[in-house]
C-alpha cells in the first residue's frame, strides 16, 4: 500500500478522533454548567413561617404563619435540608392570607389549616397532596374555584364548608372519598370538572350527608379528544389552548 495513502489515512483518523474528543468535551462542559445552574437555583417561598419536625423526624410541617407578613403564601418543598410534608393543624387559621401555593412534597393539609381565611381567593395544590383534613378550608368565603391536585384521594369532613362563593371545582380521576359536610353550604357550586369518567365516578365514596350542592352540580367528564355526541358528548370537557377547562359542544 502506498506510503502517501497510509499517511493520509492516519491524518484523517487523527482529525476524526480530535473532533470526537472536542465534541465530547463540549457536551460534558454543557452538562456541568446545566447542573451548576440547577444547583444554584433558589426556591422562592414565603420567609418567616413557623416549622416543626414531624413525629418521625424525617421532615417538617408548617405549623404557623410565624413572623411572615406576606398574604400570598408560598410553601417550600424543603426546609433545613428536609422535605416539608405537611401543613399543620390550625397553621393559618383566621389569618389574612389571600392565596396559597402548597409545595410539591406536602402530602397532607391539616385540620383547620386555613379555616376562616376569608380573603383566600386562590389555592394551588402541590403534586403530592393526598389528604385534605377536616375543615381545612372551611369559611374561606372569597374562594370561587378549586383545582385539586392529581394526587388528592380524600376530602374530609367540612373541608370546604361555608365556602359560599365557590362555584367550580376540578376533581382528580384518582379521588376515592368525599366525607360528610365536605362541601356543605357551598351554595354557589354549579360546575364539577371531573378528570375521570362516569364509570370511575361511581367508584368515589361520596357522602350524601350535606353534600347536596356538590351532588346536584353539573358534572363534566374529561375527554382529551372531541367525543361522539351520540354518547352524551355535551357532558364532556377538555383543556383549551390556554389551559382552561372547556366543555365540548355538540
Amino acid at each position: 500500500m502506498p506510503t502517501a495513502f497510509l499517511r493520509s489515512m492516519k491524518k484523517t483518523s487523527l482529525s476524526f478522533l480530535l473532533l470526537v474528543l472536542c465534541l465530547s468535551a463540549s457536551l460534558l462542559l454543557a452538562s456541568c454548567a446545566q447542573e451548576q445552574a440547577q444547583e444554584g437555583e433558589t426556591e422562592v417561598f414565603t420567609e418567616g413561617l413557623e416549622y416543626s419536625l414531624t413525629v418521625d423526624g424525617d421532615g417538617y410541617k408548617v405549623c404557623g404563619i410565624g413572623v411572615a407578613t406576606d398574604t400570598d403564601i408560598i410553601l417550600p418543598t424543603v426546609y433545613n435540608g428536609l422535605s416539608v410534608v405537611e401543613v399543620g393543624e390550625d397553621a393559618f387559621k383566621d389569618t389574612a392570607v389571600t392565596s396559597v401555593k402548597i409545595g410539591d412534597n406536602v402530602t397532607t393539609v391539616g385540620a383547620f389549616a386555613f379555616a376562616g381565611c376569608t380573603g383566600i381567593e386562590k389555592i394551588s395544590f402541590g403534586k403530592s397532596v393526598a389528604t385534605i383534613a377536616d375543615s381545612a378550608f372551611s369559611g374561606c368565603t372569597a374562594l370561587k374555584k378549586v383545582v385539586f391536585g392529581d394526587a388528592v384521594e380524600k376530602i374530609c369532613e367540612d373541608a370546604f364548608d361555608n365556602c359560599k362563593k365557590l362555584n367550580t371545582v376540578v376533581l382528580p380521576a384518582g379521588l376515592k372519598t368525599i366525607e360528610d359536610f365536605a362541601f356543605n353550604r357551598c351554595t354557589a357550586l354549579k360546575k364539577v370538572y371531573y378528570k375521570g369518567t362516569a364509570e370511575t365516578r361511581a367508584d368515589i365514596e361520596v357522602s350524601d350527608m350535606f353534600n347536596a350542592q356538590l351532588l346536584g352540580a353539573k358534572w363534566y367528564y374529561f375527554s382529551a379528544t372531541e367525543p361522539s355526541f351520540d354518547t352524551e358528548g355535551e357532558e364532556c370537557w377538555h383543556y383549551d389552548e390556554d389551559g382552561n377547562e372547556a366543555v365540548w359542544e355538540a
